[in-house]
């Protein structure tokens, strides 16, 4: 009976041996696989807090450089080495009056206002400067303005002259061409005394009151006052020299 007991108890002893060895197995596996899913995601979570980092910095910067902006300018600071003493610079204050004593300041303000006076921009100020240079800028349009319109001017001239000189031409070749188709013609020069031009005029002006033409007021006065037959002749002509003189184209 002891002998069946002690093989029991190894036997139960070994069983539970092996439950423990399989129970510890099981646990590294399980270790294990955390142990990766932590490595997996920190190599997942590694390019984002990497980038974190970057953003920061640039953020941090770029908020540094509005401070600089904003802040008054300070001293600098001249570091050696990271262990050295830092220097301030500073720079030196500009002197109020020129070196020399009184005398080399009134040489500075001669110089000055000889120079105001050979530039007279100097005395005007930004405004009156802007202005000047607008009027000025207007004052060159004007009189590109002028010039445009007086080339025109002279342009529309020339084409003018032109055209008149064209239209005298057309005449003269006209008239030559008249003078030549028509047939010749008399001429009669007529001296009437003193009384009949004195008819003539009296004629002259009562047709003249009356209304008529030209043609027809001297062909009155030649019919009436002068007893020169109504036919034969287109036009007449008074010439007035020493005494009146007719001239009929017959």
């Amino acid at each position: 009976m002891s002998g069946s007991s002690n093989t029991g108890s190894s036997k139960n002893y070994r069983s539970q041996q092996q439950g423990q060895l399989q129970q510890h197995y099981e646990r590294q596996q399980q270790h294990r696989q955390q142990q990766k899913l932590r490595l997996h995601h920190q190599q997942q979570q590694q390019p984002q807090q990497q980038q974190q980092p970057q953003q920061q910095q640039q953020q941090q910067q770029q908020q540094q450089q509005q401070l600089l902006l904003l802040l008054p300018p300070q001293p600098q600071l001249c570091y050696l080495t990271p262990m050295s003493i830092p220097l301030i610079t500073w720079e030196a204050p500009e002197r109020q009056g020129p070196p020399g004593g009184p005398d080399a300041a009134a040489a500075a303000a001669a110089a000055a206002a000889a120079e105001a006076a050979a530039n007279p921009l100097l005395q005007l100020s930004l405004d009156e400067v802007i202005e000047r240079e607008r009027k000025s800028r207007n004052k060159q349009k004007q009189q590109q303005k002028l010039q445009q319109q007086q080339q025109q001017q002279q342009q529309q001239e020339q084409q003018l002259l032109q055209q008149q000189q064209q239209q005298q031409q057309q005449q003269q070749q006209q008239e030559e061409e008249d003078s030549l188709s028509e047939p010749p013609r008399r001429r009669v020069l007529l001296r009437p005394s003193p009384c009949a031009a004195a008819a003539a005029a009296a004629a002259a002006a009562a047709a003249a009151n009356s209304g008529g033409r030209w043609l027809q007021l001297l062909r009155a006065v030649c019919v009436e006052a002068l007893s020169i037959p109504d036919a034969g002749w287109d036009a007449v002509r008074l010439l007035q020299q020493d005494e009146p003189v007719l001239l009929l184209l017959l």
